[in-house]
């Protein structure tokens, strides 16, 4: 059974169960927050699901086998569980010799000092979610006010009524001298939603391509990045942490960051153009903020004269993550 396969069934195990265990990495499940109002009772907030991993590398659970013998009954319990353990193995041999491995769809397994982390992929987390909005609350209106107390309606006037003569409808009448106030306002709300809107889009025009200059905090790898903005000649590996090759390459697999953003519509933009280019687009979550960048094989690649080339061809702020080297 291939690679890709197994993360299919592992996929669909986690969407149909809510978790899944994969031998010698550990147990993956989703924890579930449920639906809630804001203080103020302006937004109703969707229940959001996030993917999160404990690990445990002496996990040798045949839950996900089973499932796979259960959905295709040609397939042997015992063979399939031990292909399982064996792509569990390859995920812990390049956590070891890279401190990165990624389960494609799934996230991103880190190693450092401090211990292994696990970074859900974004799309993992939207499966759950299913891309619910959070909904604006209206208060009410009509014969009931905002605070839901009853409006005193206007009593009417007692107007004597002769035999044989029909009483008249004696409400207010909707003149134009009535309504002016409304037309004030809804002109004002108008002029407001056009200026809200075009400095948006001035702004997020203005993201795309800016450097990022910066500080963002990475509240999970708990290190900062900072991005410099001039021309970088070498690449310089931060003290005892990365080993270069004598020719400039690196054994492993790379990351670079090409943007940090928090406006979806800019996160989108971006994966798509990384897309469109033909490289393997991932964003990281990283505090408010969400990066955009791509990953690569390494090995037989200059990284000084690579990241020069992102750099020139996507975004003159790109960085690299992985490996954790500062080109300047």
């Amino acid at each position: 059974m291939s690679r890709a396969e197994i993360v299919h069934y592992l996929r669909q195990l986690l969407m149909e169960k809510g978790s899944a265990s994969l031998p010698g990495i550990g147990a993956f499940a989703y924890s579930r927050r449920p639906s809630h109002i804001t203080d103020n009772y302006t937004h109703i907030h969707p229940p959001k699901y996030s993917l999160s991993l404990v690990f445990d590398e002496e996990m040798a659970d045949k839950g996900l086998a089973s499932y796979i013998v259960a959905c295709d009954s040609t397939q042997n319990l015992s063979q399939i569980h031990a292909e399982i353990t064996a792509f569990g193995h390859q995920i812990r041999k390049l956590l070891s010799t890279d401190c990165v491995a990624e389960i494609e769809d799934i996230g991103i397994l880190h190693q450092n000092p401090d211990g292994i982390w696990f970074e859900p992929n974004e799309n993992a987390n939207n499966w759950k979610n299913q891309g619910f909005p959070i909904i604006t609350a209206k208060p009410l209106t009509g014969r009931y006010g905002a605070s839901g107390a009853r409006l005193q309606e206007n009593p009417k006037p007692s107007v004597p009524v002769s035999p044989g003569r029909r009483l008249k409808n004696t409400g207010a009448a909707f003149t134009l001298e009535n309504l002016w106030p409304l037309f004030v306002l809804l002109a004002l709300l108008a002029l407001l939603i056009y200026f809200m809107e075009s400095t948006k889009n001035s702004a997020a025009g203005q993201t795309d391509k800016q450097e990022i200059t910066n500080v963002v905090v990475d509240t999970v790898g708990k290190t900062t990045d900072s991005v410099e903005k001039e021309n970088i000649p070498l690449a310089k590996p931060n003290p005892d942490s990365v080993v270069m090759n004598p020719d400039g390459t690196y054994s492993g697999k790379c990351i670079i960051i090409v943007g940090s953003f928090k406006d979806a519509k800019n996160i989108l933009r971006m994966t798509d153009m990384l897309n469109s280019k033909g490289y393997k687009s991932l964003n990281l979550e990283s505090g408010s903020m969400t990066r955009v960048g791509f990953t690569f094989s390494c090995d037989s690649v200059n990284l000084t004269e690579y990241i020069h080339k992102i750099r020139a061809d996507i975004d003159k702020g790109a960085w690299y993550l992985q490996p954790a080297i500062t080109v300047e």
